[in-house]
């Protein structure tokens, strides 16, 4: 994985952050007072002893730990949050919602009677105290979209989660920095968590991205 590719991936989990923070707390608003953002990220070489190390989220961006410094700025009045880059994509929200933990085809009909078909539909739904558990499910369905922590290529995305977690050869070989690869991992151990095991042993990191039903 080249350090390029995971610069650009940084480069658009900020902007989507960013547009986040800004939409939530202005609504869009046109009399946003605030110009500019200046986001600072990482650190350069001669720094990296006088920089504190609860400053950097190291675990979520990999690559401080190796010496980078990335400065950007935005003009808040514009910002859209964009589409993920390819590498970038978490699971799809189209995923069938019976595959989260604890659902299953039986309670998944119960849940369609309420319009919820997909993770993403459990994921933004509101009906919370018609279901039973139903806070627990949305939580792990949530969880499952996380984002990855780095950019996923196509040499990872051929193997099902539970086979990259099982086979101790594989990522080490595609990912050879510890930081992204342990924050690889956890991610990984997110998705078995929330997912049925059976279901994510069948299918691909690349299918599961780019659901088909």
């Amino acid at each position: 994985m080249s350090e390029k590719r995971d610069l650009q991936s940084l480069i658009w989990l900020i902007n989507a952050e960013i547009a986040n923070a800004v939409n939530t707390v202005h609504g869009g608003s046109e009399s946003l007072a605030i110009d500019k953002i200046k986001v600072k990220m990482g650190q350069s070489e001669p720094d990296r002893a006088t920089i504190p190390a609860n400053l950097l989220a190291t675990q979520r961006y990999p690559l401080a730990q190796n010496a980078w410094l990335l400065e950007l700025e935005f003009s808040p009045r514009d910002i859209d949050i964009p589409s993920p880059p390819k590498f970038w994509q978490g699971l799809s929200k189209a995923i069938p919602v019976y595959c989260i933990q604890g659902v299953g085809k039986k309670r998944a009909k119960v849940l369609s009677q309420f319009n919820i078909e997909t993770i993403g539909d459990l994921g933004k739904s509101e009906v919370k105290r018609q279901i039973a558990d139903f806070r627990q499910l949305q939580t792990l369905a949530n969880t499952a979209l996380t984002f990855p922590p780095i950019a996923i290529t196509d040499a990872l995305r051929k193997f099902s989660a539970l086979r990259l977690l099982d086979d101790n050869n594989i990522l080490p070989e595609v990912i050879p920095d510890q930081s992204n690869l342990n924050a690889f991992i956890q991610w990984l151990q997110m998705i078995e968590v929330c997912v049925d095991k059976s279901f994510l042993r069948a299918h691909s990191l690349d299918q599961l991205t780019n659901w088909q039903a």
